[in-house]
């Protein structure tokens, strides 16, 4: 008798990413499913990513104080949600030393200026490019897994030529091109043409008592160095290993101020709480629906 097939489950670039960086991280957060403690960098970039996308949906009809606005009701949203869970501003993530509730009042500011100042740098490429659809829907097969995301920016260029862009609000951006590959990938099966252009949009950040501020910049990836076999091989190997309960942890000195689920993890590190035991045999779905009968 043949075995039956296992469940085919749909995977994402941020989960790739997520796994490929700390796996420990990954089975706490998606499989063990351990509280997870907020950050102010998280509901910044949603709401950046929200007020931009209403002013390229706009026809870049709208006006800055109308997207800080926008910017402002979507923060305020993510935060005021954070702070049901975690009313403690001790437990919040800031990666620095600063308190959560001085660090929620600092990127109120700078989520507002990347926003106007990404209406300076959009009209500015005017001549150059237009971006055609934003937060595209889409699913594809990667090496025969189902892959869903949303695809930031789709732009034509004056020579009509496509390419995909990432906003992103952070003081770092990705350093591997991936996350775009898989987007050239999902424009060429929804529109039949595969980009080779593609960018992360390092927005721009306001001077501080350190340094002057930094315009909007673009950091462009070569979409010709992903070709599929190798997409196909990353997304195969990741969800092999996934349903297999292979999980390594990555610790590093940072881990305490910048992972969520620090607290919970195998390895001991600053912050570990005694709470830790509940999620550590957590390594399957399996395991998890199990934990839950305990508990009741």
């Amino acid at each position: 008798m043949v075995a039956p097939e296992p469940p085919r489950l749909r995977r994402s670039v941020s989960q790739l990413t997520s796994f490929s960086q700390c796996s420990e991280a990954y089975r706490l957060q998606k499989v063990a499913k351990a509280p997870q403690r907020p950050a102010a960098w998280y509901a910044m970039g949603r709401a950046a990513h929200k007020a931009i996308e209403d002013y390229e949906n706009s026809g870049r009809s709208q006006t800055a104080p109308e997207l800080v606005e926008v910017f402002n009701e979507a923060y305020d949203a993510e935060i005021n949600a954070d702070l049901l869970k975690w009313p403690d501003w001790d437990s919040w993530l800031t990666g620095g030393r600063k308190g959560g509730e001085q660090d929620v009042a600092d990127r109120r500011v700078i989520g507002a200026y990347q926003v106007e100042q990404y209406i300076e740098y959009a009209l500015e490429n005017a001549a150059v490019w237009r971006v055609i659809a934003s937060e595209v829907e889409f699913e594809i097969e990667i090496g025969g897994v189902i892959t869903t995301g949303f695809m930031d920016q789709i732009r034509q260029h004056v020579d009509g030529s496509l390419e995909v862009a990432d906003p992103k609000g952070g003081s770092t951006v990705p350093g591997s091109g991936v996350q775009l590959a898989v987007y050239g990938r999902a424009v060429e099966e929804h529109m039949g043409v595969r980009p080779t252009r593609a960018c992360f949009i390092k927005l721009a950040r306001p001077a501080t008592t350190r340094g002057k501020a930094k315009p909007t910049t673009e950091l462009h990836h070569d979409l010709s160095q992903w070709p599929d076999e190798m997409l196909d091989r990353m997304f195969r190997d990741f969800d092999k290993a996934e349903r297999q309960g292979l999980y390594l942890p990555n610790p590093t000195e940072d881990c305490h101020r910048t992972c969520g689920v620090a607290q919970y993890c195998s390895i001991p590190l600053k912050g570990h709480m005694e709470s830790a035991a509940q999620f550590i045999n957590i390594r399957s779905r399996e395991d998890y629906l199990a934990n839950l009968k305990e508990v009741a």
